[in-house]
């Protein structure tokens, strides 16, 4: 994950997602839960999103293509 990321945030009151970008990242990792803040931008032209609003946000890791390779039966 970088800064720059793409990142959707869905939010239940609107049926379309809103796109953003991750602009801060805290390094610190919280030891239990393994995990971390992120930051982002959510585009936001109608300011339809208000403060406070609960979002869950979905940030994309892997970009490439996953290496997949067939596996013959063997008997």
């Amino acid at each position: 994950m970088g800064v720059g990321q793409a990142v959707r945030v869905q939010v239940e009151a609107f049926r379309e997602p809103f796109a953003g970008r991750v602009t801060r990242i805290n390094p610190q990792v919280d030891p239990t839960s393994r995990n971390f803040r992120v930051e982002a931008i959510i585009d936001n032209p109608d300011r339809a999103l208000k403060p406070g609003a609960f979002a869950r946000a979905s940030i994309e890791t892997r970009l490439e293509p996953a290496d997949c390779r067939n596996v013959e039966e063997t008997r």
